[in-house]
Parts: C-alpha cells; sequence; structure tokens
C-alpha cells in the first residue's frame, strides 16, 4: 500500500513503505534540494599561518606523492593500463596532510545530524510511518541511508579540491639528490666541507654535492686543491664517485657556478665542525608543483644552495641567481631536518621563495659554413 505525505513543500510518495530503497526514492526532492542549500566546500582558502609541524608534514607528502606515482605510472605504462594523474596523487596526499583520514566526512556532519531541517524530516517519516495501516520499513535504518544519500549528493556539488586551500602556501622544502625520506638516512649525505680534499672515502655526501653542483670530478679536484701526487685519493674518488656531468641531463645544463671561484665563501663559511649537508633549501607552492611531470626531469629555481649543519643549526648559503638545481630521475623532495635554514641564519621568507619547472629547452646555435668562393 503506498503511503503520501507532506514535508516542506514537497510531496512524498512512498510505493513500498517496507523498502528503504523506496523511501530515498520517495524522499528524492526534498534530499536534493536540501543538499544543493547545504551542501559546504572541503577545502576553503587558509588565511591563517599553518605552524611548522604540519608545513613539514606537508612537504613530507609532496616526496611520498612523488615516490609512489612514480612507481604506479611506469607500472601502469609498462601494462598499458591508465593510471591517476599527478595533479590527483598530489591533491590526495596534500589533502590527508592537511586534514587526515576522516577529512571527507567533517564538513557535512552539522547539516546531517543537528541541522533542524533535518530532524523535522525524521519526526515527519516517524508520524507518517505511525499513521500508515500496514509494514514500514526500520526508521532508524532507513534514515541512515537518507543520510548516506544526502552525504553523496552534497559532496557531488562540492567543487573545491585542496589547491583551493592551498595552493598558494608556500611550503618549505629540502632537495638532496640522491636522498629518499623512509629510505635513507640523511646524516648519510653529510660532508666535511673543510677536510672534503682528503676524503679518502667518498660516499653519498660528496655525491650529492657534485650532483647538486653539476661540476666534473677534475674541476672539483682542481678547485678545492686534491693532492694529485696522492694515488690513494685519486682512485678513491675516480672509482667511488660518478662523475655528475657524464650524465646527458645534468652535462646540459652546465655547471650551478660557471665560476666555481664563487664556491670559495661557500665554502670557507660552512666550517669544520662537523658533517654539513649538501642541499637546496627554498619554498614551493602546491599549484606549482601539481603542474610538473614527475617522470621527467625538472629543475628548481630561487631558494638556495646550502651546506647545512641541520642538527645543530649552522650553515652556508648561497644564492641561485640565474642558475637551476636539476631534480632528476628518482630524486624527490622533503621537509627540512632539524633547525630550518629560515631560523638558522635569521632568512627573510622571501629569500626562500623558489619554483619548480620543467627543464628548459637547451638552445643549439647552428655554426655556419663557411662561404666558398670560386674565382
Amino acid at each position: 500500500m503506498t503511503l503520501e505525505f507532506e514535508f516542506d513543500g514537497h510531496d512524498m510518495i512512498i510505493e513500498d513503505p517496507m523498502s528503504s530503497q523506496s523511501w530515498v526514492t520517495g524522499l528524492a526532492p526534498f534530499i536534493n534540494a536540501y543538499a544543493q542549500d547545504k551542501y559546504g566546500l572541503r577545502f576553503e582558502q587558509i588565511d591563517h599561518d599553518l605552524d611548522k609541524e604540519k608545513l613539514r608534514t606537508l612537504a613530507d607528502s609532496v616526496g611520498e606523492a612523488l615516490a609512489q606515482y612514480r612507481k604506479d605510472a611506469r607500472e601502469a605504462i609498462s601494462n598499458n593500463t591508465p593510471y591517476t594523474q599527478w595533479k590527483d596523487v598530489l591533491g590526495d596526499a596534500l589533502a590527508l596532510a592537511l586534514n587526515g583520514e576522516d577529512c571527507e566526512h567533517n564538513e557535512h556532519d552539522y547539516a546531517l545530524y543537528e541541522d533542524a531541517d533535518f530532524t523535522k524530516l525524521y519526526e515527519a517519516i516517524d508520524e507518517a510511518m505511525e499513521e500508515h495501516d500496514g509494514p514500514v520499513a526500520d526508521i532508524d535504518e532507513l534514515f541512515d541511508e537518507v543520510r548516506s544519500v544526502t552525504r553523496e549528493k552534497m559532496e557531488g556539488h562540492d567543487w573545491s579540491t585542496v589547491y583551493d586551500a592551498i595552493g598558494k602556501l608556500q611550503i618549505p622544502m629540502l632537495f638532496v639528490p640522491g636522498y629518499t625520506p623512509g629510505k635513507d638516512g640523511l646524516s648519510d649525505f653529510d660532508i666535511s666541507a673543510e677536510e672534503i680534499q682528503d676524503c679518502k672515502n667518498p660516499g653519498r655526501g660528496e655525491q650529492a654535492l657534485l650532483n647538486l653542483l653539476r661540476v666534473s670530478i677534475p674541476d672539483f679536484m682542481e678547485f678545492k686543491g686534491f693532492d694529485h701526487r696522492n694515488s690513494e685519493l685519486m682512485d678513491a674518488w675516480i672509482s667511488g664517485i660518478k662523475d655528475p656531468t657524464l650524465d646527458p641531463a645534468i652535462n646540459a645544463l652546465g655547471p650551478v657556478f660557471k665560476d666555481l671561484s664563487e664556491l670559495d665563501d661557500f665554502f670557507d663559511n660552512a666550517g669544520g665542525n662537523g658533517g654539513v649537508l649538501p642541499c637546496w633549501v627554498g619554498t614551493l607552492t602546491p599549484n606549482d608543483l601539481k603542474t610538473i611531470d614527475p617522470l621527467s626531469d625538472n629543475v628548481l629555481t630561487g631558494g638556495l644552495i646550502s651546506l647545512n649543519e641541520w642538527f645543530n643549526g649552522s650553515a652556508s648559503v648561497e644564492g641561485l641567481g640565474e642558475s637551476v638545481v636539476l631534480l632528476s630521475g628518482d630524486w624527490v623532495l622533503s621537509s627540512e631536518h632539524g633547525k630550518s635554514l629560515e631560523d638558522t641564519c635569521g632568512l627573510t621568507k622571501s629569500s626562500l621563495v623558489g619554483s619548480i619547472k620543467a627543464v628548459p629547452e637547451v638552445k643549439v646555435t647552428k655554426e655556419l659554413e663557411p662561404l666558398e668562393f670560386s674565382l
């Protein structure tokens, strides 16, 4: 027997009062109007400063997203199957870092549980069921389903993304070539800036330094005054470190500093009281990050190159000027560890502003062939 009642100006016709699905169908006019009127935005622009811990969580989520996207995308490409686009992978990672696991449910809870109109709907259904001469569905189970359907409708009206909330947020980030958070220890990349020319066991830190500066082993040895008569020292560097300029992507860009003498103060100011981390530090926005192709090489502009004693807090810094830092292969970004470079060096936020983009095309100027004359 059909059940009919009126609520909020809508005529509700329930074909089968024992069926929850029939109730949902009959209540559709109210559900659709309510969802369109009461929906909220999951993401709205954040107009206040986030604390340092939250910023570091966001930064780490970028590195994790880069690694996950590359893994999934390469596997999908090899199997000729579709995969999620980078901006969506990054967006999901940032949303989780910003709001946590349950953030997608919170923005509509008031409307679904406490709003007077929705409470009155429950009362109207209860009254209609009592007046109906026949069996009906369980009202509490039914209302749970009504809430679920209404929530889905409300979320369907929500056009916002995490980029609406933090797209322009400057997130402090760290880049050390070869370092993967969760896989490597950051201290494994520390070097002794003062004694590097005597290092007979070069490792990941020395490799990261040369990759960061894009300088060849011979040029670096010359710059730091290596003792070329020390065969053990020479062999250790030649066999233990890969010359970064042998990589076409690195070689095409040339060294970060055309004149290595510019690095004199950089190394001198780093001190020799312990290990320092060769790194790029700068701020990047999600709006910048979402536009890159993580499967290709990218470059970082702005920000600062540093030899950073990140544990206790001291550093030497150098601006990039017109140059860039290469983000190549599987290298990822992460959060700063220990004391931030901004606090350590008393930097202004503007000095750290960076950006990320695809590697610029290298323009090759074709030499003109000499003209030949016949007399």
